[in-house]
C-alpha cells in the first residue's frame, strides 16, 4: 500500500510496466490491448477514469513522462528491446515518481 496518495496510481502503474518485462501472460496481454481496437478502448476507459477521478492527485508533468515510460516498458517487453541499464532506468522513473515531502 502506497503511504501517499499524491502520484500513487503513477507509482503502482509504473511497477505494473516493469513487472510485464517478465511476465509473458502481461506481455500478451500488452500486445492484445495494442492488436485490438476494443481492448484498447476499454484500457483507455480505465486508464482516463482513473486520471479523471484522482484528478490532481496524479496531475504533474513528471507524473505524466513516468506513465509514458512504464507504456515504453511494456512495448519493450512485448518487442524484446530493453534498455541497457534497466534498474538504472527504473532507478530514475521511480526517483521521478516519488511521493513528495513532507512539509
Amino acid at each position: 500500500m502506497d503511504p501517499c496518495d499524491i502520484g500513487a496510481f503513477t507509482r503502482a502503474y509504473l511497477e505494473m510496466g516493469a513487472a510485464t518485462i517478465d511476465n509473458p501472460d502481461m506481455v500478451t496481454l500488452w500486445k492484445s490491448a495494442m492488436a485490438d481496437e476494443h481492448i484498447c478502448e476499454k484500457w483507455r476507459e480505465w486508464y482516463l477514469g482513473i486520471l479523471n477521478e484522482r484528478g490532481c492527485l496524479e496531475d504533474r508533468p513528471e507524473f505524466a513522462v513516468v506513465r509514458m515510460a512504464a507504456d515504453g516498458l511494456c512495448l519493450g517487453a512485448s518487442m524484446q528491446i530493453y534498455p541497457g541499464d534497466l534498474k538504472g532506468a527504473l532507478h530514475v522513473l521511480r526517483t521521478l515518481s516519488a511521493a513528495p515531502a513532507e512539509k
